[in-house]
């Protein structure tokens, strides 16, 4: 998925009906820059329902607040393929501490593909988690380290 945190942006970007569109050099739609900064994907992994509720869900109504993991999951994978340090302190606090295992599994694959002293602490305490696949997940991420 690479920086997408939701699968539909892919399909819009390769959908032929919409090349015409995505190669014009088109201004920059106010509504949706209005919108940026509730979408900053250090947001969107904190967020809790009520949140999700009045801020997302009115743009993106095809997903219930009971599966607001998948965002947080996507958030965090986002945020590993970005291979950007600024991200390890969310992700160690909102990620590590997710009620979800697949968020936290998520989480300590995104602090390995970020690495560094700060991200390899944090894996460390996913380590130590109680559901096996995070535990799992952090050994692959450690032993992805230099």
């Amino acid at each position: 998925m690479g920086l997408y945190i939701y699968g539909c942006d892919r399909c819009q970007n390769v959908c032929p009906r919409n090349a015409p569109w995505l190669a014009a050099d088109l201004p920059v739609n106010p509504k949706a820059a209005a919108m940026q900064a509730e979408f900053r994907l250090e947001r969107l992994l904190a967020m809790d329902t009520a949140y999700f509720e009045s801020r997302i869900r009115p743009r993106m109504f095809y997903m219930p607040a009971e599966q607001m993991w998948r965002w947080k999951m996507n958030v965090a994978r986002a945020m590993g393929n970005t291979r950007d340090p600024q991200y390890i302190h969310a992700l160690s606090t909102d990620g590590t501490g997710h009620a979800d295992e697949r968020v936290r599994a998520m989480t300590a694959w995104a602090l390995g593909r970020i690495g560094g002293l700060q991200a390899r602490a944090a894996i460390e305490s996913l380590r130590q988690d109680a559901a096996a696949t995070v535990r799992q997940e952090a050994e692959a991420a450690l032993g992805g380290l230099q």
